[in-house]
């Protein structure tokens, strides 16, 4: 249903953003025993926030771009842990509005949606085994890019803290049998909130072993993965890193699929300066990317109401061979942390520029902000579908 409430634009966000303004006045008990020497522990957050973006494509594009956003979230979250048990629960309740700018949906759209982002049942059955079953984000390695041996999500989510990543359905059993060494059996057996964005096709279900090694200074990792539908396609990943000073970190991490040409390899290393700022450079190389030549165009489509839309190709970072990442993160004072990401396509010669910007305003409430602008040509990965995009809002916890 098409929908034009240009005055309540925002309303949902600025609404949320005076419930945050208010949170410092609540009262509210975060640790409470229980019996049997039990512990219920609580964390409650708030997040509201507006987005705009600058579209690069026209009107008529069936790509969907949204060209304003306003959300309100409540991010409660809750932990009962026992000797032997712990269960975390991530309940979620979403207030939004949406302007369309392209794409087949309505023009138009509000939502009130309430959702478990996460839940994980843990059981310690023995003190080096643990079995865990659930929703949760699962996240590992040393990159601030992209995560190249997670096969789940390598997404990290660091270029947009207004968000969370979605949790998805797992089975875990993790043995650790010294401190050194942890294995992992993982079993992804439901997309759950997560949109699965993997160009062959809908989700299939994915089977992993993990290894960790951590030593003095240095660690390691090793991740193989197979697709229940396709016995053939078993991908072998892993990381590695290591403490080159006192300030200097060094990595590497990667993924060979069974198209060994289609190889990605990450390289990467950090370094902490005594004032605290922190400056990684990364290179990533896509096997499976194309060096030169224009991508290929966005499809277009005649009216809103169609129907069948011409088939949409996989768009977004990484469709290149190529690419350097510089980041620089400092924290002011203990109240304002400043972060900078530029991501850059050397083979076409486009890239994005991302500033974040988070502020403490007083003990519970924190003001925040992200940009992003990209720069290309014509066939270029980025400036492909925006040009920018801003975001702010306010975050407050208890």
């Amino acid at each position: 249903m098409k929908r034009r409430f240009h005055g309540l634009l925002f309303v949902p966000s600025l609404a949320g953003l005076l419930l945050v303004s208010g949170w410092t006045g609540w009262a509210a008990v975060r640790d409470v025993p229980l019996p049997a020497s039990g512990a219920l522990s609580t964390d409650l957050r708030a997040t509201g926030f507006g987005l705009f973006n600058e579209p690069a494509v026209p009107r008529s594009s069936a790509v969907d771009v949204d060209r304003y956003e306003g959300r309100f979230e409540l991010r409660p979250d809750f932990r009962i842990e026992y000797p032997a048990l712990r269960l975390t629960a991530k309940p979620r309740l979403g207030l939004g509005y949406v302007e369309r700018y392209s794409g087949p949906g309505d023009m138009y759209d509000t939502e009130a949606e309430g959702y478990l982002n996460e839940a994980v049942l843990r059981l310690s059955l023995r003190d080096e085994l643990f079995l865990h079953g659930g929703r949760e984000n699962l996240q590992w390695g040393p990159s601030q890019l992209v995560s190249l041996s997670n096969p789940f999500n390598p997404s990290n989510g660091r270029d947009d803290p207004a968000r969370e990543l979605a949790g998805m359905d797992f089975v875990r059993a993790v043995w650790v049998p010294r401190t050194m060494w942890a294995l992992s059996l993982i079993a992804n057996v439901g997309e759950g909130r997560a949109e699965w964005l993997d160009p062959r096709g809908p989700f299939e279900r994915i089977y992993a072993a993990k290894l960790d090694y951590t030593g003095m200074g240095h660690y390691a990792s090793l991740v193989g993965s197979i697709r229940e539908k396709d016995d053939a396609d078993a991908t072998l990943g892993g990381y590695a890193g290591i403490n080159a000073g006192e300030a200097t970190l060094l990595y590497v991490e990667g993924n060979v699929p069974p198209e060994t040409d289609r190889f990605q390899t990450l390289v990467g290393g950090s370094y902490t300066f005594i004032w605290s700022g922190m400056l990684s450079l990364e290179y990533l190389h896509n096997g499976g990317g194309a060096r030169d030549g224009d991508l290929p165009p966005l499809p277009d489509m005649s009216c809103r109401e169609c129907k069948e839309l011409p088939e949409i190709p996989e768009v977004g970072a990484f469709a290149r061979k190529n690419y350097l990442f510089l980041q620089y993160y400092d924290s002011y004072r203990d109240r304002t942390d400043v972060t900078v990401r530029l991501t850059y396509g050397l083979d076409d010669e486009s890239g994005r520029l991302t500033g974040i910007v988070w502020h403490a305003l007083n003990d519970y409430l924190s003001a925040f902000a992200v940009a992003h602008v990209e720069e290309g040509g014509e066939g270029a990965e980025f400036e492909r579908i925006l040009r920018g995009s801003i975001t702010a809002g306010l975050s407050a916890s208890y």
